[in-house]
């Protein structure tokens, strides 16, 4: 359950900037806001906190699924 739970919420943060970019809000909309703007240095602030919070999501995940010795697989 923790595992699905731990891939659900990286995939999740995913798809909310890439639903952002679609003028949907949150990081994604001041993502794309940044870039058509021009802004590429405040552009670079908001890609940095979303790339760590999806590896760190995917560290977790991956320090559980071995410590629960749980295979891809069986996410799927």
């Amino acid at each position: 359950m923790m595992v699905h739970s731990l891939f659900r919420l990286e995939w999740n943060m995913r798809a909310a900037t890439v639903v952002g970019m679609i003028s949907a809000g949150g990081i994604g909309q001041a993502l794309f806001d940044a870039q058509q703007l021009f802004h590429y240095q405040e552009m670079v602030w908001f890609l940095i906190p979303t790339w760590a919070m999806i590896m760190v999501t995917d560290l977790i995940n991956t320090r559980v699924r071995k410590h629960w010795k749980v295979s891809e697989v069986m996410v799927l």
